[in-house]
């Protein structure tokens, strides 16, 4: 999955290591994962993960600086199947972003209790929300009025593999958080307690870690202090990036949140104590209640002088109070704060959002041919393992779109697919290209994504011809052409994202193959153009018995009957591509008119003369041949108008050469299919 992840920066604080950590976690899982972001002291750790790190001055909030971010992330916004914003502002500025179209889905992580006065009116909470605690779900429901369906309660995972060090017996009292005006209310504390406490207990000194606005009269305070004890007792170190290394100098923790969690999973006693209230020391009992607010102790008593002086004193003298306070916060985090649970809640968000993605096809189907249906059913088993749910089937045919309009396809939809083929050409006529354009041009007012999946673009004649492709060309929003030939007249016609990804038939399994082959296979089209001459030549150069067959009944035209007849064959209709494998099993090569009839033989690995009558016919040619020159083989497709010649006599054993081509053709439509859908 493709996640473009939001974060105003990686400096120091609790949200930001729960980004850094769930980023990673994401990596070990195979996802793809981006982050937009001021930047900060865990770039570097990011990178080496294989997390992509884009800059935008999300940390600054004038109006020149927000602008520029909203526009890097409009600019990024179409690679992702999901955008996860971990602060109001990126939540705003993603949803700002997608506009009215409902694609890619937005997960936001809520962290706080943010307030609604003035701009906090405006937040924005995606289509899932991910709250970090019980208390922060309850706000978003009495408060911004947060569908409770829409809201997934997660935690900060811990990664317990960082928090495995061995502890030293050091005398310290730690804190970490930021120091800014709202955050430093315990590290103020600490420093006022310091003379009677360190007094108290010689042997101790307390260490605070952070940095912010208030950090100069901090530091002032416990110059003071120091001046008091006539010693070096309350040391401010600043921020720190490495937090496992700062708990394994041991000793009792004093703070809230992550931070607290994170000593916890270092076995380190902890008193929960911080602006939004005051927990105590942990224990068993009071460990439920910490819970619902994250250990931020929200609703409870304020932190005062006093608190602090008994419960970090009682942890000092009571060593059995030390150690079952110790064995009950890391018991704690392994139960219940494990980074494995946090990226399995932020995954099921994800899968719960995509899952709830709704597509509907476009395309030639509920005509009766072989080639189109068996696209379709592969199509729709891709976006069923995609999590994508099918709304319906758009085409000319009512069997096929079950007698739904359009319109009302559309509309319950997230995104239009072109299901494959040559839906833009008026080789046929010119009503089919504008019936497709008129849909095309339908979804992109109705601010649907259109995506083409495994298409060509066959021949165009006539302005209004070539006005409407263009018009429905420029409207798509991924594309995937079927051919390196169909790449180039995408991009021609004004299409922008454009990759290579061929047929999605050829993903097919083969049939069964037998040893001994009596025939040779003609898969016929309406308005054949080959004549009994050529298969009379075929069947006495190859000594071979040949099976006529159409894959569509449009196929069984005057014509097709009457080569038939003067050639003395049967003509058979191939109902399904089960049978068609199972004919093609008795036969040497294939000779075909049909696009896929070609596709077909070549998943079933058998040598195929195909007629280049037509545009698709002819890309697919070329197609195969550039592929088999670039992996220097023979290639297994020839044009008919080479049959008479010497290639009869080339038909022999080309099982590895069929097995690097198709490995090639389908890791193309691998790689592609995971940047289309």
């Amino acid at each position: 999955m493709r996640i473009l992840m939001l974060c105003d920066s990686l400096g120091i604080g609790g949200a930001e290591t729960h980004v850094v950590t769930l980023a990673l976690g994401l990596i070990d899982r195979k996802n793809e994962v981006t982050l937009i972001t001021a930047g900060g002291v865990y770039e570097d750790k990011l990178r080496c993960a294989g997390v992509e790190i884009l800059y935008a001055p999300l940390n600054l909030r004038d109006v020149r600086s927000i602008a520029k971010s909203l526009g890097i992330i409009k600019k990024n916004l179409p690679r992702y199947d999901i955008i996860h914003a971990h602060t109001r502002l990126s939540a705003y500025l993603a949803t700002l972003a997608r506009g009215k179209y409902t694609l890619p889905k937005i997960v936001v992580s809520a962290h706080l209790n943010f307030s609604k006065r003035g701009l906090g009116r405006f937040s924005k909470w995606g289509d899932i929300t991910l709250a970090v605690s019980e208390d922060i779900k309850e706000h978003l429901i009495k408060v911004y009025g947060v569908n409770e369906n829409r809201i997934i309660l997660t935690e900060n995972g811990i990664d317990l593999r960082e928090y495995s060090g061995k502890i030293q017996d050091k005398k310290r009292i730690v804190h970490i958080s930021r120091i800014d005006s709202d955050r430093s209310l315990v590290a103020f504390l600490l420093c006022k307690i310091a003379p009677k406490l360190l007094e108290r207990h010689k042997e101790y000194t307390i260490d605070i870690y952070g940095s912010g606005d208030k950090l100069a009269e901090l530091q002032s305070l416990a110059s003071k202090v120091n001046e008091v004890l006539m010693r070096c007792g309350v040391v401010i170190h600043g921020a720190t990036s490495d937090v496992p290394r700062v708990l394994e100098g041991g000793g009792i923790f004093v703070g809230v949140s992550r931070a607290a969690l994170e000593a916890m999973a270092m076995r380190l006693p902890t008193v929960i104590a911080g602006n939004e209230g005051y927990g105590g020391v942990i224990c068993k009992q009071n460990i439920p209640y910490l819970q619902k607010s994250n250990f931020c102790a929200r609703g409870l008593v304020r932190a005062c002088e006093e608190a602090l002086i008994r419960d970090i004193s009682s942890l000092i003298e009571n060593e059995a109070l030390y150690d079952t306070c110790s064995q009950a916060g890391y018991e704690t985090v392994l139960r219940f704060y494990s980074k494995d649970a946090m990226v399995n809640d932020a995954s099921n968000a994800y899968l719960l959002v995509t899952g709830g993605c709704k597509i509907s096809i476009l395309g030639y189907f509920g005509f009766g041919n072989l080639g189109d249906e068996k696209t379709l059913s592969v199509l729709i088993k891709t976006l069923k393992r995609r999590n994508a749910r099918v709304s319906g089937i758009i085409s000319r045919s009512e069997r096929a779109t079950k007698s739904k309009s359009a319109f009302s396809i559309i509309k319950s939809s997230d995104a239009l697919v072109l299901g494959g083929g040559n839906l833009l050409q008026n080789e046929t006529s010119l009503s089919s290209l504008l019936y497709y354009t008129a849909i095309i041009m339908l979804a992109s007012v109705m601010k649907k994504r259109v995506i083409a999946i495994a298409s060509g673009i066959g021949e165009i004649k006539g302005f209004i011809g070539l006005l409407a492709a263009r018009l429905a060309v420029r409207r798509f929003y991924r594309v995937g052409a079927r051919t390196f030939c169909d790449m180039k007249n995408f991009r021609r016609l004004g299409a922008k994202s454009v990759k290579l990804m061929p047929d999605l038939c050829f993903t097919l399994e083969n049939g069964q193959i037998k040893e001994e082959k009596s025939a040779f296979l003609i898969i016929f089209k309406d308005g054949s153009e080959i004549n009994e001459g050529i298969i009379k030549s075929i069947a006495e150069r190859a000594t071979l018995t040949p099976i006529a067959t159409v894959i569509s009944g449009d196929d069984c035209s005057e014509s097709v009957k009457r080569i038939c007849k003067e050639l003395e064959i049967g003509l058979k209709r191939i109902e399904s591509y089960g049978e068609l494998c199972d004919t093609m099993s008795h036969c040497k090569f294939t000779v075909t008119e049909k696009l896929h009839g070609a596709i077909f033989s070549l998943v079933n690995k058998k040598v195929c003369f195909i007629s280049t009558k037509t545009a698709k016919a002819r890309s697919l040619y070329e197609e195969i041949s550039r592929r088999s020159d670039e992996l220097k083989i023979k290639s297994p497709l020839f044009s008919v108008s080479d049959i008479a010649i010497q290639n009869l006599k080339e038909v022999g054993a080309f099982d590895s050469d069929f097995d690097k081509l198709l490995s090639s053709l389908r890791d193309d439509i691998k790689s592609s299919i995971d940047t289309l859908i």
